[in-house]
């Protein structure tokens, strides 16, 4: 498979913009990156289960793809949620190391709101 300058926009937002890569038949390959990226976008493409605005992908096979869905309490914030989980695997919350977490994913201007108001992207961390 071969991604050409490959770009998608909703309305006037750029989701994806100039994306190149190639794969080998066989390959199994991830995605990693911030919430809202545009990871799920680019695998619904692949998979041709969305339509791309611009460029082109080159495939004689298909593709398949696996999303996680998320297992959170949508009526509890985000920082309950971690709270909760951190608890559940034994892990001691500890405000400095999480708050450097929620900085990493991204989650700052989120982690005190309800979980059902993020968008789906956010609901998978």
């Amino acid at each position: 498979m071969e991604v050409i300058n490959v770009s998608k926009h909703y309305g006037h937002s750029i989701i994806l913009k100039g994306i190149n890569f190639a794969l080998n038949k066989g390959e199994i390959v991830g995605l990693v990156g911030r919430n809202g990226v545009g990871k799920s976008t680019l695998m619904k493409i692949l998979a041709q289960n969305n339509q791309l605005t611009s460029g082109n992908i080159i495939s004689s096979d298909n593709i398949g793809y696996l999303i996680e869905e998320p297992k959170l309490f949508l009526s509890k914030t985000g920082l309950e949620n971690l709270k909760y989980l951190a608890n559940l695997y034994g892990v001691d919350y500890n405000q400095e190391r999480f708050g450097s977490l929620i900085q990493e994913l991204d989650l700052t201007q989120s982690i005190n709101k309800r979980v059902k108001t993020y968008f789906w992207g956010q609901n998978k961390n």
